[in-house]
């Protein structure tokens, strides 16, 4: 059986590992991506790449790049790609309502009969405008199987008139990349940033620099640790963004430039390196009218080091952590920082909840356990011939 994907964030590294691990489960499988697209704001080229013997990507040229659901596939080499391929299952990892979702449910035509799976993190049920709430009609209407992020996306999904079966798919993680790392092999062990921590306790936020992530919250976090629980420990915040200015202003205003490192950047290649360094991961997501937190992936590669993590009340977040302990309000500094240093004296619950956290993150999110489960889903519902 051959699985095609059309994914536009499919070539990003982090997430090859996924692909892979669903190979073992078919025939052939083959991901197309545009040849360029936007992530993060940054503009990420695709290129061919073969993953394993029976997997392979490939780009197609794509047109009104404004956003997700606007760019275009080349339609003659979407045509020639599912022609020579004749997959079985057609993955589309993009919203029900995408321009490039219907031209790949048009270019089906020249098959008989593949099952459509769509993979969607929609969270509300606003209508679209035309043509986007006809594409939605038309993707409801000929899919076999969606997969929803989480349960808010399935509610969302089944208010906006999806038919067909839902099931929940979380993100995952590559635990052959993010999983312990002794000191000596650390890529950072002689970098600035790891003799500004000189084994110190570490609480740190890797994300987008945005005020919709928390970053304030952090900070005046982290400002109550020090001076009101006397804690001492060190504060690293890693990402890019509109606000990253505005936090490192907001730094100095509190005096507490001694306590952080911030930098706007760090290689993708060395983000385990980076979370076996810290001891606490937070992710203070705020909701807002037209996003929350809708799995937030670095939770899970802490985890996946053995590390505790917070986070806030949004979206996905509690059920991603599935500790009350470790759950605070968003927006509620003081409950993150009473939390954080109830983590940091207590060493006994921190080492359990380290430990609860591993176990968790290896068992529930590698894409090795997923790539099964959605074998297994497959086979519920009846599309698993000929699957491995």
């Amino acid at each position: 059986m051959n699985l095609l994907l059309v994914w536009h964030a499919g070539g990003i590294s982090s997430y090859t590992k996924r692909v892979e691990e669903l190979s073992r489960n078919f025939h052939q499988v083959l991901l197309i991506i545009p040849e360029e697209w936007k992530e993060g704001g940054k503009v990420i080229k695709g290129s061919y790449a073969k993953i394993s013997d029976n997997c392979e990507i490939k780009t197609i040229k794509t047109y009104l790049n404004i956003h997700a659901s606007t760019y275009l596939f080349n339609m003659k080499k979407l045509n020639q790609y599912v022609k020579d391929f004749k997959p079985n299952i057609i993955h589309i990892h993009e919203e029900p309502w995408c321009l490039s979702a219907y031209q790949v449910i048009f270019s089906t035509r020249l098959l008989k009969n593949p099952h459509i799976i769509i993979d969607s993190a929609v969270i509300n049920d606003k209508k679209k405008p035309i043509p986007f709430n006809l594409i939605e009609k038309k993707v409801y209407k000929n899919s076999s199987l969606f997969f929803a992020r989480n349960q808010k996306v399935k509610e969302s999904l089944e208010a906006r008139g999806c038919i067909s079966p839902i099931y929940l798919l979380p993100n995952g993680v590559d635990t052959e990349l993010f999983k312990e790392i002794d000191y000596k092999s650390n890529k950072l062990k002689d970098t600035e940033l790891s003799a500004f921590i000189n084994e110190s306790m570490v609480l740190a936020y890797v994300g987008r620099m945005i005020e919709e992530k928390g970053i304030y919250d952090f900070v005046q976090a982290a400002k109550i640790l020090v001076n009101k629980y006397k804690v001492d420990c060190k504060f690293v915040m890693i990402g890019s963004g509109d606000e990253l200015s505005e936090i490192k202003d907001l730094i100095a205003e509190l005096e507490m430039e001694e306590h952080f490192y911030v930098n706007d950047k760090i290689s993708s290649s060395t983000v385990p390196d980076l979370m076996n360094l810290i001891n606490i991961l937070v992710l203070p997501s705020r909701t807002q009218s037209n996003w929350e937190e809708q799995f937030g992936r670095v939770l899970v590669e802490a985890m996946c080091c053995r590390k505790v993590v917070i986070g806030s009340s949004s979206g996905a977040i509690p059920d991603v952590i599935s500790n009350d302990n470790c759950i605070f309000k968003e927006g509620e500094e003081e409950e993150l920082a009473f939390i954080a240093n109830r983590l940091i004296k207590d060493s006994d619950l921190y080492k359990s909840i380290a430990d609860d956290n591993y176990h968790k993150a290896v068992n529930a999110y590698s894409w090795r356990y997923l790539a099964e489960y959605y074998k297994t889903t497959l086979s519920k519902e009846g599309i698993d011939d000929h699957i491995h």
